[in-house]
């Protein structure tokens, strides 16, 4: 049986722009480092421990459940002839 899968994006940028901190404040809060914070609202972090998610939740005040969205699909690109 195959099981489907949904890629999924971690929300940063918006909770932290909802609590109206920066990059710096928030890292300041969480113990997480800035450039860490920027690869995650980037989509470019390649790993994110459950560690970074529980310090960052619990510095915006929210459930780590709160923090993952869907991420949007990706267009299939058509092959040049």
């Amino acid at each position: 049986m195959a099981t489907a899968v949904m890629p999924v994006r971690i929300a940063l940028r918006a909770w932290r722009a909802d609590r109206g901190m920066t990059q710096a404040q928030l890292s300041e809060l969480s113990g997480v480092h800035q450039p860490t914070i920027s690869l995650i609202e980037a989509g470019r972090a390649k790993m994110v421990s459950l560690d970074v998610i529980e310090r960052l939740c619990k510095a915006l005040q929210i459930q780590p459940g709160q923090l993952f969205e869907e991420a949007p699909k990706k267009k299939k690109q058509k092959k040049a002839k």
